[in-house]
């Protein structure tokens, strides 16, 4: 008995400390900030997506690139899928959504969870392998969205459900530097 008092003790304290440091909802952050990542390289990649076909960032290079790590068991992440879907649509032939799965059992959990869901994926979905992690600095919180501008480089990093406005500006913005 004793021990599931230590043990509820331990988990309210882990509720307590994730409550008290939970990144605010699609908060981008500022470029003056920190640990805001402006015009570092953006690391490349090579992995296969959903259906086999292999994705690079250096394929999309000329496009905006939203890069989205998330989870199937991540409500947040779910939440956002529509909207990311939305930006592509939107944005079509100026920037290239990548959903960047980190599930343990990877496509496992992946495919059968879209189909369930039945998006209409129109982006890619690949999963993080430990280099990528690593790169991208191990996303502690989900959903992280990194968006890379046309040459490559990290501007935007976006920890939380997306704002949609904001990542839109932000996409406006980086397509008139382009232009």
């Amino acid at each position: 008995m004793k021990q599931v008092y230590i043990l509820t003790g331990v988990l309210m304290a882990l509720l307590l400390v994730f409550a008290i440091t939970k990144p605010t909802e699609g908060s981008f952050l500022d470029p003056n900030t920190q640990n805001a990542t402006t015009k570092a390289k953006a690391s490349d990649f090579s992995l296969a997506d959903m259906n086999g076909k292999t994705v690079r960032l250096s394929d999309h290079k000329g496009k905006v690139v939203i890069l989205n790590f998330w989870a199937t068991w991540c409500g947040p992440c779910v939440k956002e899928i529509p909207d990311l879907i939305g930006l592509q649509h939107r944005y079509k032939g100026k920037i290239q959504v990548i959903g960047v799965s980190v599930d343990v059992n990877g496509f496992q959990d992946v495919v059968p969870f879209i189909q369930q869901k039945q998006f209409s994926l129109n982006y890619p979905i690949i999963v993080a392998n430990h280099p990528m992690l690593e790169a991208y600095k191990n996303p502690s919180f989900l959903p992280t969205t990194f968006v890379i501008d046309q040459k490559g480089f990290l501007r935007k990093e976006s920890i939380g459900v997306i704002n949609v406005p904001k990542i839109s500006q932000e996409i406006e913005d980086l397509i008139d530097e382009g232009d």
